[in-house]
């Protein structure tokens, strides 16, 4: 879009900031803020965009998590155990498993610089979670879609760092208390204040209970959806298939009526980027 002179009259959810750098960030913050001048609806404002550590440190001084986290770049290690080590922007899960004193922590940390990781993306995480059964750990999820909250689906395995469903296990009983509570989601008003505080329109939260407690693990602006195929309804099909039900009539309500009207993308600084890069990329062709 940045290369854009006109885009359609529509409804844009921007995403992804994670990835970007702070100049792309400054300039997705013009064309946020351009797209609203023209009447159109925009979700997630990159202006307010906060980075993981920035995101979990936010949560818990306005009291939503009980767990915080600490930046090894801006002098931080940890001083409340267990925790574990992660990069910020991937969503790669942990690098470790559970680290229980400071030397432990100091250990991991210098593996991981000497692995290559880069020291500011790099965070510890204080642990945060609890089994639901003996052996099996449930991950929940929630998307926010504008003024709409709707759950996703929870992942259940016997890790408390579960990154796929153990569909092996037989858990046709939390199956069923998912599918019910689709259909009145408990945890509606608490999910939209966390999104609310932490300036997100769209995206999924991902979190647990501990100490009976809802606890924010991350928020994630651009969520994985899988195309759903016969192999993935085979498990839990009526829970898939009313989640993504839910899902779509959400995304209904953001949705902009039909118009063949075009919206100039005339900020001043998204036009001197548009001359910086066109003229990059003309003197790049003809450079050998």
């Amino acid at each position: 879009m940045f290369h854009s002179r006109t885009v359609p009259h529509a409804t844009y959810v921007l995403t992804d900031f994670d990835r970007m750098g702070p100049w792309e960030l400054e300039l997705a913050s013009h064309l946020f803020r351009t797209l609203k001048a023209a009447g159109l609806k925009v979700l997630n404002d990159p202006a307010k965009f906060k980075p993981r550590h920035a995101l979990l440190k936010h949560l818990e001084r306005e009291g939503f998590n009980s767990f915080t986290c600490w930046s090894p770049a801006h002098g931080g290690m940890p001083d409340r155990f267990p925790v574990f080590l992660r990069t910020q922007a991937a969503h790669r899960g942990p690098l470790s498993e559970l680290l229980h004193s400071p030397s432990d922590a100091a250990a991991c940390l210098d593996q991981a610089l000497q692995a290559g990781h880069a020291l500011n993306d790099l965070l510890f995480v204080e642990y945060a979670a609890e089994p639901i059964h003996e052996g099996l750990f449930a991950k929940q999820a929630a998307f926010r879609i504008g003024d709409s909250v709707t759950p996703g689906l929870t992942v259940f395995s016997g890790s408390w760092a579960g990154k796929i469903n153990e569909d092996e296990r037989n858990l046709s009983s939390f199956y069923e208390q998912e599918r019910k509570q689709a259909d009145t989601y408990p945890f509606a008003d608490q999910v939209m204040q966390i999104f609310q505080s932490a300036d997100i329109d769209y995206g999924r939260i991902d979190f647990g209970i501990h100490g009976g407690r809802l606890e924010t693990y991350e928020i994630n602006t651009n969520p994985w959806m899988g195309r759903m195929t016969p192999k993935s309804e085979a498990a839990r099909p009526e829970v898939k298939k009313a989640v993504r039900k839910l899902y779509i009539e959400a995304l209904h309500t953001i949705d902009s009526p039909a118009s063949s009207r075009r919206v100039s993308l005339d900020s001043e600084v998204l036009q001197r980027q548009r001359h910086r890069d066109h003229k990059w990329l003309w003197t790049r062709r003809w450079t050998p």
